[in-house]
């Protein structure tokens, strides 16, 4: 009889975040987290690496507050991306268009604290609809970048 030992696995290293924080209002609900790897995730379509050094992110969620249907997001990410993740943002996954560097604006959305006004040095890429914005500093290895969209709650309601 042949007896296989499996190797115990060593745990997942403990990674702290900060909790979602619900704010309650007549009829909807804002949903704000800063879980850097779930932010990550949503903003890139890909799991951060060990190489990736994410260092702050924000997501934001505006809900109908009846229905739990998400109206409204908006996420803020920086991120000092390793060779992998440097590497395929340049194939220019999300079909970003280089524009003249202008200060951190995303229209009517408030930034938060930790989010740059004075982006000088930076190269500006963003989307057609000038949503999706990313700001990279070759020199500091340093992107934040931010989006913002519509939810599916009137799509939903009308199925």
């Amino acid at each position: 009889m042949v007896w296989w030992m499996n190797p115990k696995p060593s745990p997942s290293p403990r990674v702290e975040t900060v909790p979602s924080v619900t704010h309650v209002g007549p009829d909807e609900r804002l949903d704000v987290t800063h879980d850097a790897t779930l932010v990550f995730q949503k903003a890139l379509w890909r799991r951060p690496t060990p190489d990736d050094v994410i260092l702050r992110a924000e997501r934001r969620e505006i809900a109908d507050a009846a229905h739990d249907n998400v109206k409204n997001w908006q996420w803020f990410l920086a991120v000092q991306p390793g060779n992998d993740l440097r590497s395929w943002l340049d194939t220019n996954p999300f079909s970003l268009n280089s524009v003249p560097t202008r200060a951190a604006q995303a229209g009517a959305i408030p930034l938060p604290e930790w989010f740059p006004h004075d982006l000088n040095g930076f190269v500006m890429q963003q989307n057609a609809e000038g949503r999706l914005v990313f700001w990279y500093s070759a020199a500091q290895n340093l992107l934040y970048a931010t989006d913002s969209g519509f939810g599916f709650s009137d799509v939903q309601r009308s199925l």
